[in-house]
């Protein structure tokens, strides 16, 4: 694909992107010797993800398994785990990061 209306967008080390998830997307290619790490968590709204479902497109994208390991969430605040409490992983289920490539 043609890369003529790109934009690259640099951001100090530790700085947080939010973007569409629809939208299209690339990184700019490693050219150091160190290996640099992209943290990502995805947020979408429940009619996108049934939307996906139901068409059949992005099955794999939004799993119904809950990531956010309790440990984490049980040290939040009542306001935040309200906000977290659908994404939490069940009593005593232990979660380990993993990574996926898409």
């Amino acid at each position: 694909g043609s890369f003529a209306n790109s934009r690259i967008c640099p951001v100090r080390a530790g700085a947080a992107i939010v973007r569409d998830v629809r939208a299209w997307h690339s990184g700019t290619p490693n050219v150091s010797t160190k290996t640099r790490f992209l943290p990502s968590i995805e947020f979408t709204s429940n009619h996108f993800r049934e939307w996906c479902r139901a068409n059949k497109k992005f099955l794999d994208r939004f799993p119904k398994n809950n990531k956010l390991p309790r440990t984490l969430y049980d040290e939040m605040s009542p306001e935040i785990q309200e906000l977290c409490s659908k994404v939490v992983a069940p009593e005593g289920k232990d979660i380990s990061p993993d990574i996926a490539s898409y």
